[in-house]
This record gives structure tokens, sequence and C-alpha cells, in this order.
């Protein structure tokens, strides 16, 4: 951006304590077009000053200018990396974003994942990335993502619980104080207050990117919602000139009003916005307390950020190329056991190729039933055909209905309805001011209508509709005829939830609506007064009023408000009420030709039960990297109770933009047969042979290393595998134990193979380094014996040229000694060991000191005990005069005794020593010396009384 055309300029002669100027010899630089307003340039001056009498002096200085008048309509930045924020006002710069909000809630008609938190308010959970993202020169395969409205790349928990950052109040940009590597779209005290709402995430492989919603969440301070999303684009096809991601920020509805008046001494005010590095010195705030840099424009509805370190076009993208076998997947289980299969997913394009499978079911068939053959109630076969004309139509009434509940078909379905005890409460739902009103003609149907939702009904996932003239909703376009039948049948219409199948006349009265109510996660068909087809004039009569509502889940309602016949007498009991399958082999008929119907009824269906099947995906996410394949293991497990055909679906989505390749599904069938099984049954206990072992993870292997299934011991320490015949590998692990293996486990059909595995702790190990006191020079060749509290050595090493020691311990609390010629011996006590952990200690040694050589009394150190050593003493005392030279290390107490001052052997130099060596010179008392250093044999010339001669014995060892 900046060309330097004169790098020189002088400044003259500065008197002292003068400025100067180089006006007249200016520097000169151009900047190019491309130097938008706002960019920052950094600049060093290089100064030299000559001076008569200190010579040549240098030094530097450096300073930041600003190019131009920057606007709400320039960028922000950049940081000290290199990150630019553009928003989309920003139009004239190449990179600003387009406001384009992606739903992903499902709940407003979007296909995210709602991550489950811990609880609803200041928390935080780990998610797996789906591509490698690079963020300020890191690659990361993880982050965080918290309630709070920020994410981050530090995934490092910060208490013993396990806990990651979630700080409510939020603080400037960049904050050494939270998680590292923080993004920030709307970091603010927030919380969740509906399972409607929440945070989201979605990988849009077919565009590359990763989003992630925070959706309808509740202000904690003021109550205000607030829906934003973050986009993290897959850094290898959106390349920027660093590598680094993309992210941009979108505010779908925004209330900034957090308002304090001293953020200082509260900082939970407005929030704060933008990114910031792993180490938290580098970062680019785009707002914080409602403050703005000048390149920012306000938060608001619509606005959109985006945070890249480009600033011209993207240059060719490069893609993961993505494939997979097999399509679908066939596996045998036996009740009780499990059996696996596999899944390879390769990639063989330029980028990672980010990865997430999910397994659903889709419903099971028990083997008690044949489905090719309907089930049906014990009724009378109709008495009319569905091909006569209206006119010709003959009624002939069933026995009145006598239960008020059923079921199950073969797929699983029952139903019970208001009338009995634990069935649904009638609650009508009006649907008049808000649905869509459906043209319907004469014994026909309208549609597909889209349920804003995946339906699922029979094993088939559903996502639209249609509505027939003739009181059902089909899943097909088979018209419902005026004549209604009993069901199932294979006739047509099939694939249908008949509420109330009859010859029904909306085009003369009344109304049908429908409504798509995402907030409740249903869809709702609503006849509204619609009459009855009569043959007399004006050929119409009654007004029927009832709906059917479906539910996510799959279960379903069918509610009848008010029934009137009119002048068709018989109409109530004619009709056919029920459902059943595409093929028309499956289905409950709760009512068919009967006296049942009354006015505010509900009857409600519900879906089979959790299948009594398992499928397990290892690892269910994962990165692929160019040119590599993963292989992901597909496990299931059957109940003993299991028996029948189940289905199950595996949806993945990868980061290949293809379609075909973004997203798709494999089907799973696990067929549970009794067969050729046996069974492994193992016991996991302490190397001591006795101490069993919970919940470790116990891994069977098949011939190729092919894994075949996964179990996790009990209290007691066991585990059992059902496996058809053959030769197996297990593996065990849990944290804080060695990994272990047994190979060559036989399994015999009908029979039993026990396993007992023994399990070694991973030890704990003491590391230390020894010093000298000075904390800083190392002693090599101390000799370090750890002993338990029992005394009993536990281990013995010796430092190396670096200090160090390193040994293995079991858990428990120790005590270490230290020995080395030289040093004094030293002990440390009260060191804790844990399993598979390492404790760190440094022990700081002293010198061994040097004989002790003095003279008692001679206080000032000049080899005589005179009447100067009297005031030597007192001026020390009084804090007039150096302190004593002779001293040795009293290691008892680990400090040093001026002992030539210890004149009456007390083992410490105090005002009494004073006393006492006055009395010696007047000849009231003699002098003693401190047991711990008795002096060495010398002969004492005591120049006060020459007469007198004293032998002091030395010190014996």
């Amino acid at each position: 951006y900046v060309t330097i055309l004169d790098p020189n300029g002088t400044f003259g002669d500065i008197a002292i304590n003068g400025t100067a100027t180089n006006s007249s010899d200016p520097f000169q630089i151009s900047l190019r077009d491309s130097a938008f307003d706002g960019r920052i340039i950094p600049f060093t001056v290089n100064f030299t000053a000559n001076n008569a009498i200190i010579g040549t002096v240098q030094f530097q200085k450096s300073f930041n200018a600003s190019v131009g008048t920057v606007g709400t309509n320039d960028p922000t930045g950049p940081d000290a990396y290199g990150y630019y924020a553009y928003d989309n006002t920003d139009a004239a710069y190449l990179p600003h974003p387009t406001y384009s909000w992606v739903e992903i809630n499902p709940s407003l008609g979007g296909s995210g994942t709602r991550i489950t938190f811990p609880n609803n308010d200041d928390a935080s959970v780990l998610i797996n990335l789906p591509f490698p993202v690079k963020y300020y020169g890191q690659t990361y395969a993880h982050m965080i993502v918290c309630i709070n409205g920020f994410a981050a790349f530090d995934t490092i928990p910060y208490d013993v619980a396990g806990n990651y950052w979630f700080n409510w109040s939020n603080w400037p940009i960049p904050d050494p104080g939270n998680a590292r590597a923080q993004i920030s779209p709307f970091w603010d005290d927030l919380k969740i207050t509906s399972t409607a709402n929440g945070v989201y995430t979605y990988l849009d492989g077919a565009n590359g990117r990763f989003i992630i919603e925070w959706s309808n969440l509740t202000h904690a301070n003021t109550d205000s919602i607030e829906t934003f999303q973050m986009i993290i684009y897959d850094p290898c096809q959106y390349s920027t000139p660093t590598g680094d991601c993309e992210i941009v920020f979108q505010y779908n509805h925004i209330v900034n009003n957090d308002y304090v008046e001293d953020p200082y001494s509260d900082p939970e005010t407005y929030s704060s916005v933008g990114i910031e590095n792993w180490q938290e010195n580098i970062g680019l705030q785009y707002e914080y307390n409602n403050l703005y840099p000048a390149g920012a424009a306000a938060l608001a509805n619509g606005r959109a950020i985006r945070f890249t370190t480009r600033r011209f076009d993207l240059p060719p993208a490069s893609y993961p190329s993505e494939s997979h076998t097999p399509s679908s997947i066939t596996m045998t289980c036996p009740p009780g056991g499990m059996t696996s299969s596999q899944i390879i997913i390769s990639n063989s394009g330029a980028c990672g190729l980010g990865y997430t499978l999910t397994a659903a079911s889709l419903g099971y068939l028990r083997n008690s039933v044949n489905p090719e053959t309907p089930v049906t109630d014990d009724l009378p076969a109709p008495t009319q055909s569905p091909n006569l004309p209206k006119t010709e139509e003959i009624y002939k009434p069933n026995p009145p209905m006598t239960t008020n509940q059923g079921g199950p078909d073969a797929f699983g379905h029952y139903w019970i309805d208001s009338d009995e005890s634990g069935g649904p409460t009638f609650n009508w739902v009006d649907i008049s001011g808000v649905g869509t009103a459906i043209t319907l003609n004469d014994d026909n149907n309208n549609g597909p209508f889209s349920l804003g939702f995946t339906f699922p009904y029979f094993g088939t996932n559903y996502t639209s509709l249609y509505v027939s003239s003739n009181g059902m909703i089909t899943f097909s376009s088979d018209v419902a005829p005026s004549s209604n039948t009993a069901i199932p049948s294979t006739t047509t219409p099939n694939n249908f939830i008949a509420a109330w199948w009859d010859d029904i006349d909306p085009p003369h009265q009344g109304a049908v609506r429908y409504y798509a109510d995402a907030a409740n996660h249903r869809f709702i068909v609503s006849y509204d007064s619609v009459a009855y087809y009569y043959s007399s004039t004006p050929g119409y009569t009654g007004a029927l009023t009832f709906q059917i509502i479906l539910y996510e889940d799959g279960h379903f309602v069918m509610q009848y408000k008010s029934m009137n016949p009119g002048s068709y007498s018989t109409g109530l009991n004619g009709a056919t009420i029920g459902f059943e399958n595409a093929g028309g082999t499956d289905g409950l008929q709760i009512c068919y030709n009967a006296a049942y119907m009354h006015d505010n009824l509900a009857i409600q269906v519900t879906v089979p039960p959790p299948p009594p099947t398992t499928l397990t995906l290892n690892p269910s996410s994962g990165i692929v990297e160019p040119g590599t394949s993963d292989t992901i293991a597909v496990i299931a497990h059957a109940e003993a109770s299991a028996s029948g055909t189940y289905q199950w679906q595996i949806n993945a989505q990868t980061s290949d933009p293809n379609a075909g390749h973004s997203s798709y599904t494999i089907p799973v069938t696990i067929n549970v047969a009794a067969g050729s099984y046996g069974h492994i049954k193992g016991t996991v206990k302490e190397n001591n042979n006795v101490t069993p072992i919970s919940n470790v993870i116990v891994t069977t292997y098949g011939p190729g290393h092919v894994l075949m299934a996964t179990d996790t011991t009990n209290s007691s320490g066991q585990y059992v595998v059902t496996l058809a015949t053959g030769t197996y590998s297990q593996e065990f692990r849990k944290a804080l134990y060695s990994d272990t293996s047994i190979s060559n486990i036989v399994v015999v059909t009908n029979d039993t193979t026990r396993v007992t595995m023994l399990m070694n702790h991973k030890p704990g190990y003491l590391e230390g380094t020894v010093k000298k006191q000075d904390n800083t020079t190392v002693i090599p060749g101390t000799i370090v014996r750890v002993y338990d509290a029992s005394e009993v050595l536990c281990g013995t090493d010796t430092t190396d040229a670096y200090g160090k020691f390193l040994l293995p311990l079991p858990a428990g609390t120790y005590h270490e000694r230290f020995t080395k010629a030289g040093y004094i011996d030293s002990t440390l006590t009260g060191t804790i060991i844990n399993w598979a952990e390492t404790t760190h200690v440094t022990m700081l040694m002293r010198e061994t000191p040097a004989q002790c050589e003095y003279i008692p009394g001679d206080i000032n150190s000049d080899g005589q005990r005179m009447g100067g050593d009297v005031t030597f003493g007192v001026r020390f005392f009084k804090g007039l005069g150096t302190p004593p030279l002779d001293s040795c290390y009293m290691d008892s107490t680990g400090t040093y005794l001026y002992v030539a001052g210890d004149v009456n052997g007390n083992c410490e130099f105090r005002g009494s020593d004073i006393t006492k060596l006055v009395a010696y010179f007047k000849g009231t008392s003699g002098v003693a010396y401190c047991h711990f250093f008795p002096p060495p044999f010398i002969r004492i010339i005591d120049f006060t009384r020459p007469e007198t001669q004293s032998t002091i014995p030395a010190k014996v060892d």
C-alpha cells in the first residue's frame, strides 16, 4: 500500500529542551489507490544525532498513521494479525457481506440440530467442527459454544468439574479473562426459556459453511429477545491470503439495551462483538458498551459483519470430494447380542472433508405378523361397493362400538380416545384466523402441502401431504371415493389417515384449512362446518367440524368438535375412522359404519415405542484428510426380547458441496433372529485379582480387526457380549489404567466363553529438580530416595546433568531424602502421588559450611577477645554497626548463628551475651559456647588479664 519515495529528513541543530521539525526536508511517501480510508499503516523512524561531547546517538520511534477519513461505510481494522471487519454497509469494498439469513431452527422450518446444554443459563458445551478451521494462524478441530452469545477454540475445562468457560459478564476485546480464541457475535447475559428456542448447529456442506444460531434467546437482565448467527466458512473452499477462515455474523432480531451507569464497576453492560487470538493479545473489537469504531455500523436487525484477512476477491476455490461405501447395510443380530458392519468414507479432493453421522430408527415388523396379510378388526364386511353411483349407495350399519382403545397393528401403532381413562383430553385448536383455505371439489383432493417438518409414518419420512374432500389426508395422490370401506385394504386409496371418511361435500358448505404450527411442532388440517352430500334438495345437509393434528414425533390426534348429520339421520353411523400404510397391508380400523361418534371427542394414535434395538456409530464425526479414508463402525445391539426386522437409517452430512455427497442416507436393516451364537462373559479386576474394576470399555473385534461389539463393565467388573460363532479379540480401556488386550477368544454355539482380565494402574510419577539455594544452579549427582509412611524404600534415582530425576510410583503419600557430598542432607515430606499423574517438586540444597573457627567473645573478629568486642556488639544491637563476621549454619533451625558473640552458650546471640562478656571482663563470670559449634583447640591470649590463659577443646566429630 505504501511506497517511500524519500526516506531521509533532517531536523537541524536542536537546542537543549528545544524542538525542531524536518519541514524543510520532509519524508515523502505515496499510497496506492487500494489503500482505503481507515487503513492503519505502521512507520518506524531511525534517528541519528551528533554531539561534540558524547558523540553519535542513535534511537528509534514507531507510530501508526491512518489513511483518510474513516466513516461507517469503511471497514474496521485491520488488527495486528490482519483481520478486517466488513459490514453490509461497506458496499464499496469487495469483501462486504450481504445479509441473507439462514434459518436452521427446526421450530422455524430449519434443519439444524439443537445443542443440549447442562442447564439453560450460563453454560457451554464442546462440539466437533465439520472441517479444519484455521483462525489467527492456528488450526482447530473442536470449539466450545456458550449460551451467552460466544464460541471459542479454548476447549480446556477451567475447573476440576470439567466446566467450560461461560462468562456472562462481557468485557472489551481482546479479553484475557475469559476463553481464549473467543469469537463473540453477541457476548452478553442470555438464557434459554423454551424447547422451541435455543442454540443450533448446521453443516451446510453444499455451500462449504458451518452455522451456529442463537435463536430467540432471552436477555437475562432486560427480557429482550435476541436472534443471531455465526457462519464459519471452510478456509479450503474460501481461501484467504493468510489461509485463515472467514466468519460472518448475522443479526435477525437484536436489542442491545443492557445498560448500566458505570461499566467499570459492572462490566455486564450492553454487549461485546468481535474476535481475538489464542494469546488474547490481538483482536478486533466491533462493539463494546454500545461504542463503535469509526468504520462500524451500529448493530441492527438485518446487519451482517464479515471478519476476514482478505481485501479483494477470493482465489479459485478448492473442495473436498466425498465417496462412501456401502450404499446400504443389512445385518443379522441375535436376540440379546451384537453385530457390526462398517462404512468407509473417502476423500479424493484437495480439502479436508468433514462429516457428521446420525442414526434414526424407522420402526420394525414383528415376526408374529405376516406383513403381506391385511389386519382387520372382526367387523362385518362392507355392504356397499365403492364403485356405486352416489344415488345407489346402500347403507347397512354394523354393531355399535364397545371399545375406546385398540392396537397394535403390525407396525406397532395403538389408539385411545378421550372417553377412556388415560386417553387424550379434547382440546380444539382453532385455526380459522391463521390457517390457509384449501379449494376442494366434490370427491377430489388438493396438495401437496408442506408440513414444515419430517413426519415419520409406517417407517417412511414425509414432508408433505394431500387433503381429500371426503374427510381424510393422504401421503400420496390417491383420491378418496365417496363410498367408505373397511380398512386396511390393498384397494386404493392407501397411505392415509381417515378422520371421517364419508361422502362429504365441502364445495357447498363450510371450509377446509391447514396450518403449519411451527412453534408447537405440529401440522393441523381442519374441516369446519362441512356438509354431507344429500340426494334431496338442496343437495347437502348437516355441519361437521373435525380436525387432524400431526406431530413431529410421529403421533397424531383426531378431534371432533361438532358432528351434526342434519337430515342424514344415519350419517354418524356410516363413516370410516382409521389409518393404513402405503400398501394397504397394515393399519388400524377404529370405527366402520358403527355408532361411535359424539361431539367433543378426541382420538390419539401413538407411534411404536422405541424399538428394542440400538445402532451405534463409531466415530460419528470426523475430518478425512485429502487422499485418505475413515472407517466407521456400525454396531447393532438387540435386546433379548427383540425379534423381527428393524429398519434404521444413517443420515450423513459432509462438507463436500456436491449434490448426493453433501448429505445422503444409508438404509440399515437389522434382522433379529436366533442362530449360531455364543457368549463371552468376562470379569475385569485389579492386578491383585480381587478388586473388580467398573466402567471399563471392552471392545470386541472380529477377523481383520473389524469392530464387532462394545460393552462396559458393571459395578462387579463384569460384561457380556453375544456373538456369532468365531474367533475374536478384545481390548480393555479405562482412564488411569494401562490399556490391555486378549486375542484368540473362541465363541462356540450356545456356549459361554469366560475371560478374566487383570489391569494395571498407570503409575504416577515423581518428577523433580535439585538446585542450590539460589534456585538457579542445578546439582547433578544427587541421590534421591523415596520412602512411604512406613519408611519402606520405594524408589531411588540420581539427578542427571540438569539436576532432574524421575521415579514411577503407586498412588500414595511419600517423603524424599536428598544426599550429596558437600551438601547438607535434606528431606521433603507430604508428597502426594496420584495414578497416571505427574507430581513436580523442587529441592533447594545448602552446601556444607566450612569448619567453624572462632574465638568465643571475639565479636569483631580481630583474633582477640578484648573490650572493643563489647563496643562492637553494643553498636550492632543499636543498629549502628555491621554484623559480626564469624557465623556457622545451624541445620536444626535453617539459619546462621553469630557463634563468636554467643558467650553464654545458649546458641543465640542477644543482648544478654554483651552483659555476660562485660561480667567476664570484670572477672565475675566465664565464657561458654554453643554446644553445636565447639571451637577448635586453640590457646586464647586474654590481653585484659595477661596472667590468665585458657584452653578450649576443638570440635570432636
